[in-house]
């Protein structure tokens, strides 16, 4: 009986569901190219740097993960926006609306990217976790370019980009120490293309409430990798979005 009782209690831990966030604050910085024509085929690329673009912006991204059985879902967020000036080394268009070659334009750029990441954890022991599984991300892209001083002549785009990723993940916990990392990934065909997305987030942490709390100091890159068509329009990006954060990790 009392071995029994053992036995039920070892499961019922093992199986306890545990829910953590953390609330990180990242240096997101920005990085690539982006292509559009609405004349039919993609003729050059315009550098983000050459747009304005390379600047790099401090915000809020969090994170949610749940942990029961053996298995743990991720969801992250990032999200930024870019504004500057620069000149057009290609032409490029949306829509209809096409801005020539040499132009000075300005620039608004958002990108917002969520991931969702669920893996089964084959190694699952109270000081290290090795997992494989699957996901999906959601890229939501929106930009708008003017002439300057002539805003009447733009053009924009807005698009939402879900892409399937398969991830693997791995941490550990070395006394108060935890490290933690997972990478997604995955190419799949798009309208007229194909769009890639490659998601790393890697993290040190220094427990300072037992398991509860957590510092944690972590690197974080989104890239995608995509040309598809879009009605008439032919678009091309190369997009990197990514940097270093801090923050907090508390778990229940």
């Amino acid at each position: 009986m009392k071995k029994a009782l053992v036995l039920l209690g070892l499961l019922a831990s093992c199986s306890a569901p545990s829910v953590s966030v953390m609330p990180t604050v990242i240096d997101n910085s920005l990085t690539g190219s982006i292509s559009g024509s609405s004349s039919g085929g993609v003729a050059g690329s315009n550098g983000l740097d050459d747009l304005g673009l390379g600047d790099s912006e401090m915000v809020f991204s969090p994170r949610l993960d749940l942990n029961f059985l053996s298995s743990q879902i991720s969801v992250t967020n990032s999200s930024s926006a870019f504004s500057g000036s620069g000149t057009l080394d290609a032409e490029i268009g949306f829509g209809g609306d096409d801005l020539a070659v040499g132009l000075d334009v300005d620039t608004d750029m958002d990108l917002d990217a969520t991931s969702v990441l669920w893996t089964y954890n084959f190694l699952n022991t109270d000081t290290a976790h090795f997992g494989l599984g699957f996901g999906i991300s959601a890229i939501d892209f929106a930009l708008n370019m003017e002439e300057t001083g002539n805003p009447i002549n733009s053009t924009a785009t807005d698009e939402i980009l879900p892409v399937p990723l398969i991830g693997i993940r791995a941490g550990g916990d070395l006394g108060l120490i935890r490290l933690a990392g997972s990478l997604s990934t995955l190419q799949v065909d798009a309208d007229g293309g194909e769009i890639s997305v490659t998601d790393l987030d890697i993290y040190a942490g220094v427990d300072f409430i037992g398991d509860t709390g957590t510092l944690v100091l972590g690197y974080r890159s989104f890239d995608v990798d995509a040309a598809y068509d879009d009605g008439d329009d032919s678009v091309a990006l190369e997009l990197g979005l990514g940097g270093p954060y801090f923050g907090l990790r508390l778990s229940f």
